[in-house]
C-alpha cells in the first residue's frame, strides 16, 4: 500500500496537509488544499512533484492515480511590489493680470443742420446713427394678421357634435337625464303652484264626505307627482359626474328615466282624477240652478 505526503517547499509558516490514507496501486486519491501554509511576500499556486518546479502541476481538488509512494512539493509565486505612485508635478501658474475692458462712449447724433434764406428753409433730415443697436430695414413693412382668440370650430361643442353613448358607460354625463330632471322639476313645481291657487275650492268642499274624498285622492296623487318630480334632479346629480365628458345616455339613463315615467303616470292620473272632480262640480252647480226657488 502506498502514502501521498505533502512538503511546504520554503513555506515561512504553517504546516503542510496530512494525508493518513492508504492507497493501493491504481487506486485514486483526492489533492488536498494548501492546509495553513504561508510565504513571505508569495502566493502559493499548486502541488508539483518535484521541489525546483516552478509552476504548479498538480491543483487542489484534482485526482492522481496512485502506482507508488508520492511526495507533493508546494509551489510558491513571489509577489512584485509595486512602486508608490508618483504624484505629477504641477508648475506653478503666475497669476493672469485683471482685463479691464474700455467701453467708448457713444457719440451723440449731430443735430440737422438748418439753413434759413429768403425764399425757402431746409431742414437736414438725416437720420441719426443707431450705433449698431438697430438694422436699417429698406423692405416693406408686414404687419402680422391679427390672432383669432376664438377656437375652432371642431372644439366647439354642439348638438351634432355631442356622441350618443351607451347604457353600459360610466365615463361621461348624461344629457338625456339632465333634460329629463329639469322637465320633471318644472312638472313638479307647477303641481305645487296649482295646489295654492286650488286652495279656495278645497275650503268650500270641507263639509260635503263625498267632495272630501275625491279632494283626498287628488291631493294624493299630487303629492307623489311632486315627490318624484323632485327627487330625479337630486339623484342625477349623485349619480352623474359633471367633470367627465358629456353623452346622451350611460348606464344611469334608465333609472332616471324609469323615474320620470313613475312621475308622468301619477301626474296623469292626477289630472284624470282633477278633471273628474271639476266635472262634478259642474253638474252640481247646473243642478243647484235648475232647482226652483220658492217663497
Amino acid at each position: 500500500m502506498y502514502t501521498v505526503a505533502y512538503r511546504g517547499n520554503g513555506n515561512t509558516g504553517g504546516s503542510a496537509p496530512i494525508d493518513s490514507n492508504k492507497y493501493y496501486s491504481g487506486e485514486s486519491a483526492k489533492v488536498l488544499g494548501k492546509g495553513s501554509l504561508v510565504k513571505t511576500n508569495a502566493t502559493f499556486q499548486g502541488w508539483a512533484r518535484t521541489s525546483s518546479a516552478t509552476s504548479a502541476t498538480v491543483s487542489a481538488g484534482s485526482s492522481i492515480t496512485i502506482n507508488n509512494n508520492v511526495t507533493l512539493y508546494a509551489v510558491w509565486k513571489t509577489n512584485t511590489p509595486q512602486a508608490p505612485p508618483t504624484k505629477p508635478t504641477t508648475p506653478a501658474t503666475p497669476p493672469r493680470p485683471p482685463v479691464i475692458v474700455v467701453r467708448p462712449e457713444p457719440t451723440p447724433p449731430a443735430e440737422p443742420e438748418i439753413t434759413t434764406t429768403n425764399e425757402q428753409t431746409t431742414t437736414d433730415n438725416t437720420p441719426a446713427p443707431d450705433f449698431g443697436q438697430s438694422q436699417t430695414n429698406t423692405g416693406p413693412v408686414v404687419i402680422p394678421p391679427p390672432v383669432d382668440l376664438v377656437k375652432p370650430d371642431s372644439t366647439r361643442i354642439g348638438i351634432g357634435n355631442i356622441p350618443f353613448g351607451d347604457f353600459t358607460s360610466n365615463d361621461s354625463w348624461s344629457l338625456a337625464s339632465m333634460i329629463l330632471s329639469i322637465i320633471a322639476a318644472i312638472v313638479a313645481l307647477s303641481l305645487i303652484l296649482g295646489y295654492f291657487i286650488g286652495r279656495r275650492r278645497n275650503d268650500d268642499i270641507e263639509n260635503n264626505e263625498y267632495e272630501r274624498r275625491g279632494a283626498r285622492k287628488e291631493r294624493v296623487f299630487r303629492i307623489i307627482g311632486v315627490i318624484t318630480g323632485l327627487i330625479i334632479g337630486p339623484l342625477w346629480l349623485i349619480l352623474d359626474d359633471l367633470n367627465l365628458r358629456i353623452a346622451w345616455i350611460n348606464k344611469w339613463t334608465p333609472i332616471i328615466a324609469a323615474l320620470f315615467l313613475i312621475h308622468i303616470v301619477f301626474c296623469l292620473v292626477y289630472q284624470r282624477v282633477k278633471s273628474k272632480e271639476q266635472r262634478d262640480d259642474a253638474v252640481k252647480e247646473m243642478n243647484q240652478q235648475d232647482i226652483p226657488t220658492y217663497m
